[in-house]
């Protein structure tokens, strides 16, 4: 397919851990998600030449990246075809929901595609009219670099009390923490990136529940290595979605999705935090009813 490149690891919600625990975070750094990246009919409709063939842009995107990141080559795709002169107002959309380019694309992809839809996901481009009243302009790429260093930051605070642990990295080693993620280097990224995870015990979980367009971030102390598993987390923070007997009787009815992966809520809660982390050191757990 013209303009793919070439990583090849996707997580999917029907995928499941079989692989020794040392290369979970490996794995989930790596999956990726091929996406379909077609302009917006605006600004197809600015094209000088009418365009008589679909114009699609087929590429792999890291679960774990971000879309500023490779703006440059879905930019040059479409500017090669004279869909536009530059990309200096790009933004994405899904099924006219403007995508938050400070969340990760797995992320997104989880949140907003359901697990019968057909990959690639199809992504509208839109080169015109940023959506400023439901999106911070992005400026640059060091904008969201310094959105991640500040993610980064909150979870570190929330896991230890303190950000000393990302504050006392040097510019260096932050720097290769970003170069790493941006280039997709597991190792360079994961030697930094440990110092900041390996230390226990935690005082709190560093997570995020995603349901029915509401985030739920919260305090959750009681965290120890055997037996305090999701099922406690949900049942805490989720008493106005959930009812513990709900959780017992109905489970089934429910999907908790990471990384594409539908998780048992008796998986201990710290072996998520340490594995199963996002780069930003969250916990970016979904939460969906099943299609009946």
């Amino acid at each position: 397919m013209e303009g793919e490149n070439t990583t090849t690891t996707t997580n999917n919600e029907s995928d499941e851990i079989n692989y020794p625990f040392e290369n979970v975070r490996e794995k989930v750094f790596n999956g990726s998600i091929p996406i379909k990246f077609v302009v917006s009919e605006e600004d197809k409709s600015k094209i000088p030449n009418s365009i008589d063939y679909e114009l699609a842009f087929y590429y792999n995107i890291p679960r774990c990246s971000y879309f500023p990141i490779h703006k440059t080559e879905i930019e040059e795709y479409f500017i090669s075809r004279n869909v536009v002169e530059n990309g200096d107002n790009i933004w994405y959309s899904y099924k006219d929901i403007p995508l938050k380019w400070h969340y990760p694309v797995g992320l997104l992809y989880d949140i907003y595609v359901n697990s019968d839809d057909l990959l690639p996901w199809e992504i509208t481009v839109h080169f015109s009219n940023y959506p400023n009243n439901k999106l911070i302009n992005i400026k640059d790429l060091d904008t969201l670099k310094d959105s991640y260093l500040t993610t980064l930051k909150e979870s570190d605070y929330m896991r230890y009390g303190n950000a000393n642990r990302v504050m006392c990295l040097s510019l260096d080693d932050q720097s290769t923490l970003w170069n790493s993620l941006c280039n997709l280097n597991f190792k360079n990224f994961w030697n930094i990136n440990s110092k900041l995870l390996i230390d226990t015990p935690w005082s709190n979980i560093s997570a995020r529940l995603y349901i029915n367009d509401n985030v739920i971030q919260e305090r959750f102390a009681n965290i120890s290595e055997e037996n305090t598993t999701l099922k406690d987390l949900i049942v805490s923070w989720c008493q106005e979605v959930f009812t513990e007997e709900e959780i017992n009787n109905n489970i089934d009815n429910y999907k908790f999705i990471l990384h594409g992966i539908n998780i048992s809520i008796d998986t201990p809660l710290l072996w998520l935090g340490q594995y199963l982390s996002y780069p930003d050191n969250w916990l970016h757990i979904i939460i969906k009813q099943k299609s009946s």
